[in-house]
């Protein structure tokens, strides 16, 4: 069937989006009909502000964790932490060359992390506990040495670590903020449109009900609720068993309940906006 031509622009929104980060998790089939046949997009820029605002207590979480461990921790960590300059590319230490080779211990472990000789007398790892072994010009790991020639400049010591450590406490939950969103946002607009094409299908991949983009929308909404449930699940101290599943399964359930809402049919407004005719006058749903 022929569609009329339409002129007049489509019946706005009664939601504002911002309204779907708690009305989604409330069932209400007035919100699901007015994201499927009002709202405009794909829903994305609302999954950004959702993902936005579940790392922010995960960030907190984590930055404190961090916090903690500089205070407490790192200082009894530095002990014993050797002072090493490395001036183009040659190393420069204060230990003593007849204590070497030396081994460092951090505090609070049991396994050396380094071994430091610049004596030549320590040239490999073959036979030794360290992971890393630096002599005067390289840097020599599990998997093969690394030359320190292009290294103009370095230095560090216990007191340097610390203060460095101190800044990082600073910037490091930013910084992580940053990446974990845009990790997730990525991964969840994937999702989104995965989700998407499975309401598209739910329906027969009929565009008069409900397109495919009214489907990223309700898959959206479908994880909105997912997504929370997995931020208090993460700051847990515990895993819980299956719960990938769990929010798939969910999420799945969701989808469901809101295509069988669209399938009911459109609004008056919106249906008569498709019909050619005038938008009917709808109140807001309360």
């Amino acid at each position: 069937m022929i569609r009329p031509m339409q002129t007049k622009p489509p019946p706005v929104a009664h939601i504002p989006q911002i309204h779907g980060l708690w009305r989604a998790l409330m069932f209400d089939k007035g919100f699901i009909r007015d994201v499927v046949y009002r709202w405009p997009g794909a829903g994305l820029i609302y999954l950004h502000l959702v993902v936005a605002i579940i790392w922010i207590p995960l960030t907190a979480q984590v930055g404190w964790r961090f916090h903690s461990w500089v205070q407490d921790e790192a200082p009894t960590w530095v002990q014993g932490m050797p002072a090493l300059t490395v001036e183009d590319g040659a190393v420069y230490t204060s230990i003593s060359r007849d204590r070497m080779p030396y081994s460092w211990t951090p505090g609070g472990r049991t396994e050396p992390v380094l071994v430091l000789d610049t004596t030549g007398r320590t040239t490999s790892l073959e036979g030794r506990d360290e992971p890393l072994l630096i002599t005067r010009d390289a840097l020599i790991t599990r998997d093969g040495p690394v030359s320190l020639d292009a290294v103009p400049f370095f230095y560090v010591d216990p007191e340097l670590s610390l203060m460095t450590l101190d800044s990082a406490a600073l910037w490091f939950p930013v910084m992580y903020y940053l990446c974990a969103f845009l990790v997730s946002v990525t991964w969840r607009c994937l999702q989104c449109m995965a989700y998407g094409l499975i309401a598209w299908g739910m329906v027969g991949f009929d565009s008069q009900i409900v397109s495919f983009g009214a489907g990223m929308r309700v898959a959206a909404m479908a994880i909105t609720g997912v997504l929370y449930l997995d931020m208090v699940v993460s700051l847990l101290p515990f895993d819980v068993p299956g719960w990938g599943f769990v929010c798939f399964l969910l999420a799945m359930g969701y989808l469901y309940w809101a295509v069988k809402v669209a399938k009911e049919g459109p609004p008056p407004d919106v249906a008569a906006w498709r019909r050619g005719g005038t938008p009917e006058e709808a109140p807001a749903p309360s």
